[in-house]
C-alpha cells in the first residue's frame, strides 16, 4: 500500500507519533512518504512563531520513509502547503492520512481528493479535557466557544464529509473529536499511542544496573532514594506544581524523596521554589530510557501523555489523575489519585516506597506494554483501519 503522512510539525529525534508511526508501517512493506512543513511542535504557540521557524526544504530518506519538507504559505497563524497537490499527484498514493481535524492543510488534501483517487483518514491527539478547559466560561457569552465553533466545529464537520475514518489516541480524544470538531461517531476510531519497547526497558541486567546507578550518582542522587519522574512540556495545565508540592511535603519528613522534572516551556519557572525537585532541559527520545530507569515512580498529575507508556516500559508504577479515563495505560501496575489533592497524591507516592512492590511491578508493566501497545502492534491496528 502506498501512504502519504502529512503532518505540519515535524522534528528529528523525538517519539512524537509523527515520527514513530511512519516508520513502523514501513516496516509491514508499505510506501509510506511523509508530507510535513517540518515545523517545531506547538508551532502555534507564542514561545514558538512560524516566523521563527529555520526550515530545511528537501527530501531525505530515514528508516524507509522518505520525508518531504516543503515551503508553506502562511495564513495568520496557520498554514498552506505549497504544490501539494503536485507531489500528491506523483506519489499517487492509496491512503492519505492527515494530522488534524479542521486544518487548512486538511482543506488541500480534500480539495486534491477531488481529481485524485485516494482514502483521507484524520488522526488526533487532542484530549477533551484540554480544549473543555480552554472554552469554559461562566459569562452569557463565551467568546472563545463562538470563535471555536465558527474556526473548528464548522470546518471539522464539513471535512468529516470526505473522510473515511477518523483514528483517536483515546476515547478521551475521540469525544473531543466528536464534540468539538463535529466528527461523526461512526467515523471515529480508538487506537492508543505506542511505545518502542526495545528501547524503552527496565534496568535488568548487570551493565543497565551499573548505568542506572551511575547516572543517579551524577545527578546528585543517592542510591536508596525515591525519585518521582515527570517529562514534558512545562505548562500551566500540566499541574507540575502538584506534584512537585507534594514532594516537597514528603521531603521534609524523608529527604529520600525527591522529584525530577524533564522538559521546558512557559510554566517552568514555578519549579524554582522547590528544593526537593530537579530540573533539566528536553533530552532526545533516545537518552530518556536511562532517565526513567534512574527513577522510581513516574506522575503526570494531570494531562495524558504518550510519555506513560515509555515510563511503563521502563518498568516504572505510573501515577496519574482520576479524572483520566484511559486507564489501561497503569492498571496492573500504577495508581491513580484525586487530581489536584496532595494528600491523595502523596499518600499514592508513598504506596509504590515499597522497593519490592517495584521490582515485581517492573516486570508486571513491560509485559503489558509490550503485549498491548508496542508499535508493532499499534501500527498493525492502525493498518488495519486504514487498509478496510
Amino acid at each position: 500500500m502506498k501512504i502519504a503522512y502529512i503532518v505540519e510539525t515535524y522534528t528529528e529525534g523525538l517519539g512524537y507519533i509523527d515520527n514513530v508511526l511512519p516508520k513502523w508501517l514501513a516496516k509491514q512493506n508499505n510506501k509510506v512518504d511523509v508530507i510535513t512543513a517540518g515545523l517545531p511542535a506547538y508551532y502555534q504557540h507564542k514561545e514558538q512563531s512560524v516566523v521563527d521557524a529555520d526550515l530545511i526544504i528537501g527530501t531525505k530518506i530515514m528508516d524507509k520513509v522518505t520525508v518531504h519538507t516543503v515551503p508553506t504559505i502562511k495564513i495568520a497563524n496557520r498554514i498552506l502547503f505549497r504544490k501539494l497537490r503536485s507531489l500528491l499527484s506523483q506519489l499517487k498514493p492509496d491512503v492519505v492520512i492527515v494530522r488534524g481535524l479542521a486544518s487548512p492543510v486538511l482543506a488541500q488534501v480534500i480539495i486534491s481528493k477531488l481529481t485524485l483517487k485516494y482514502n483521507i483518514i484524520t488522526s488526533t491527539g487532542l484530549a477533551y479535557s484540554a480544549i473543555n478547559d480552554q472554552l469554559s466560561s461562566t459569562s452569557l457569552f463565551n467568546w472563545k466557544k463562538a470563535i471555536h465553533f465558527i474556526s473548528r466545529k464548522v470546518p471539522g464537520y464539513l471535512f468529516s464529509l470526505f473522510i473515511k475514518k477518523c483514528i483517536a489516541s483515546t476515547d478521551d480524544c475521540a469525544k473531543a473529536a466528536i464534540e468539538f470538531y463535529g466528527v461523526p461517531k461512526s467515523k471515529t476510531k480508538v487506537i492508543s499511542l505506542g511505545v518502542d519497547t526495545s528501547m524503552f526497558s527496565p534496568a535488568l541486567g548487570l551493565e543497565l544496573v551499573q548505568s542506572r546507578l551511575a547516572l543517579r550518582k551524577e545527578m546528585g542522587f543517592e542510591k536508596n532514594d525515591l525519585i518521582c519522574i515527570w517529562t514534558g512540556r512545562i505548562t500551566k495545565q500540566k499541574g507540575v506544581e502538584i506534584l512537585a508540592e507534594a514532594v516537597e511535603q514528603l521531603n521534609r519528613d524523608d529527604p529520600s524523596i525527591k522529584a525530577l522534572f524533564i522538559g521546558s516551556g512557559s510554566h517552568r519557572h514555578i519549579l524554582d521554589n522547590y528544593t526537593a525537585s530537579t530540573v533539566i532541559d528536553f533530552l532526545p527520545w533516545d537518552e530518556l530510557p536511562a532517565y526513567y530507569r534512574l527513577a522510581d515512580v513516574a506522575v503526570w498529575p494531570k494531562s495524558l501523555t504518550t510519555s506513560t507508556l515509555d515510563a511503563a516500559a521502563c518498568g516504572l508504577p505510573v501515577i496519574m489523575s482520576n479524572r483520566e479515563s484511559a486507564v489501561e495505560r497503569w492498571n496492573g501496575f500504577g495508581s491513580d489519585y484525586v487530581e489536584g489533592d496532595i494528600e491523595s497524591l502523596k499518600k499514592t507516592i508513598l504506596k509504590f516506597s515499597n522497593s519490592q512492590l517495584r521490582e515485581r511491578t517492573k516486570f508486571v508493566a513491560h509485559k503489558i506494554m509490550d503485549d498491548n501497545f508496542s508499535w508493532q502492534v499499534i501500527a498493525s491496528k492502525f493498518y488495519q483501519e486504514i487498509s478496510e
